[in-house]
């Protein structure tokens, strides 16, 4: 189980969202309760960070929102991941798919992506 958490984790720090999203599926599949909420909060984030680099800032906004509404339950930390800085740079992600809803146009770049910390013993 955390074999592939850690790889999903691996593959949202190196940027490969849609990847990571496919791995982190198949962990959330064989989970329950709260460890699937949280694993579901992580495949969202990815989800909106996919959507986001691709310029579809509604589908990130809402992914965002269903990312935050779970994560957030779960801080400071879960399956052994420190969450709440990771928590705060989804807050900034999605800060910016807003504006840019709003018609303010502003760049949407992997460089405010935050990492997810990698799983702690």
């Amino acid at each position: 189980m955390y074999q592939l958490l850690a790889h999903g984790i691996e593959q949202f720090n190196k940027g490969e969202f849609f990847e990571c999203h496919d791995t982190l599926e198949e962990l959330w599949n064989e989970l329950s309760g709260n460890e699937k909420l949280f694993v579901q909060g992580l495949i969202q984030s990815a989800v909106g960070c996919y959507h986001a680099l691709n310029g579809n800032f509604r589908g990130a906004d809402s992914q965002y929102g269903k990312s935050l509404a779970k994560l957030t339950q779960f801080l400071p930390s879960m399956m052994g991941v420190e969450i709440t800085a990771f928590v705060e740079g989804i807050r900034a992600c999605k800060a910016v798919t807003e504006r840019n809803l709003q018609g303010q146009e502003q760049e949407f770049s992997e460089e405010i992506i935050p990492k997810i910390p990698e799983i702690s013993e």
